[in-house]
């Protein structure tokens, strides 16, 4: 893979849209799940270790769709790259959190940032952040959210 020698020296932050793929069918959304786009855990390796330069230290952020979706390739990342990472961040939309999920993210959670989209009170992100039957998911963020605080 080539990197343009100017963008591998002043790159700090590397963000992985992970998939396209989505467990809600949001109203607004942008992003395009005909597509049923994956990227696989050796792409994500192969992008990392492409633009790494020693003696750096980066900032990664994994959203998609829904990038918990990928949970496995994001823990499998995090273990082998903490060394040169001083921030992970997962943008995500806290339903498919699990305490499984949070005891693996645990030994880095010095590192690690995971944010929680929200659209608001319930009625209003109800009305938005839906299931593909049409079901609000304001519950199933909110209890992604509070297992974040146990």
């Amino acid at each position: 893979m080539y990197v343009f020698p100017k963008v591998k020296d002043n790159l700090h932050t590397l963000e992985f849209n992970l998939t396209k793929n989505c467990n809600y069918a949001c109203t607004y959304c942008f992003v395009d799940q005909s597509l049923k786009y994956d990227m696989s855990y050796d792409l994500i390796k192969d992008i990392m270790d492409s633009y790494k330069v020693e003696d750096r230290k980066y900032n990664i952020v994994f959203f998609g769709g829904e990038p918990l979706l990928k949970a496995n390739e994001i823990i499998r990342f995090i273990k082998e790259y903490t060394d040169i990472v001083t921030n992970f961040s997962i943008l995500t939309n806290g339903s498919l959190l699990t305490k499984e999920m949070l005891d693996e993210f645990k030994p880095y959670s010095k590192k690690l940032n995971i944010q929680i989209s929200l659209d608001g009170p319930k009625e209003v992100h109800d009305k938005y952040r839906i299931y593909k039957n049409g079901e609000g998911t304001f519950d199933d963020s909110m209890r992604g959210a509070y297992l974040l605080t146990e």
